[in-house]
């Protein structure tokens, strides 16, 4: 598997994972953090979402997925994978400590 691959492999999971908070909060009708905005609109989050899989969906296809065997496809999924975790473990931090904080100073607001 040559290093490109991997990096955009990573990069692809890594854009993926980050589409799904997006898409539930925006799909729940709540607000939620986006690039350039703290507090952003479900549509918004939408939006975000939608570019996070377009991108993440662009990166698989640019580098040889369709053309791929089988066996090289699974190799390729482990990357794709790690860049999952990687972006779920930062979340899961981010949440843990920032989070909270975060919520009690929106509600101080309202």
């Amino acid at each position: 598997m040559r290093k490109r691959n991997v990096a955009a492999d990573v990069t692809a999971g890594m854009l993926l994972s980050n589409a799904m908070p997006h898409l539930i909060m925006g799909v729940a009708g709540k607000r939620m953090l986006t690039p350039g905005r703290p507090d952003s609109s479900p549509t918004r989050n939408l939006v975000w979402a939608g570019l996070n899989l377009v991108g993440g969906a662009l990166l698989l296809g640019v580098t040889g997925w369709g053309t791929a065997s089988q066996e090289e496809a699974e190799r390729r999924m482990v990357a794709v994978a790690a860049g999952m975790l990687l972006k779920d473990l930062s979340g899961l931090g981010y949440e843990l400590t920032l989070g909270p904080g975060r919520a009690a100073l929106r509600r101080g607001r309202h």
